[in-house]
């Protein structure tokens, strides 16, 4: 029994559980927001445009039963209502959100390149200059039996 209610003490403050609960909160105080603009707000704009939106005196008698496809007709148009309130809401708060600079994504490729920079830098920094290595041996001239050598690729400044 011990070891059950230790698990279910682990399962409970995980925090998926948590963040579902903070998210069942805020969705029930969302919904309250959402039911106000369409009662207080919506509902009040399309009733003084068309008048209030009610078709639940429509029925259909068969034998001694009644159905009541109106109220159906009702639930439907409410709901066509309130999806319309909270595509609002969102589009709102969407635009809200562009509104905001975002930063520029960094890619590996970039974080690669300014490490290499900065290691580029660090290194140079800590290195005293390179002295020719004196186990290099001197290079020969060149044979007379040897191409002469190609000319060099430096610009040279155009001719006055």
């Amino acid at each position: 029994m011990r070891s059950f209610i230790k698990e279910f003490k682990e399962f409970i403050s995980r925090g998926n559980v948590l963040d579902l609960a903070v998210g069942i909160v805020i969705g029930v105080a969302f919904s309250t927001v959402v039911t106000s603009f369409v009662n207080d707000i919506l509902n009040a704009f399309i009733g003084a445009i068309v008048g209030k939106p009610n078709f639940d005196d429509l029925t259909i008698s068969i034998g001694d039963g009644v159905i009541r496809y109106g109220a159906f007709i009702t639930a439907i148009v409410n709901f066509v209502i309130v999806a319309f309130a909270l595509f609002l809401v969102v589009k709102a708060f969407n635009a809200f959100r562009r509104k905001e600079d975002p930063e520029p994504e960094v890619t590996e490729k970039d974080l690669l390149v300014e490490i290499r920079d900065l290691l580029r830098v660090a290194v140079d920094d800590e290195l005293p200059p390179r002295e020719p290595s004196r186990a290099a041996a001197p290079t020969p001239p060149p044979s007379p039996t040897q191409a002469p050598a190609p000319p060099s690729r430096a610009r040279r400044p155009p001719p006055t």
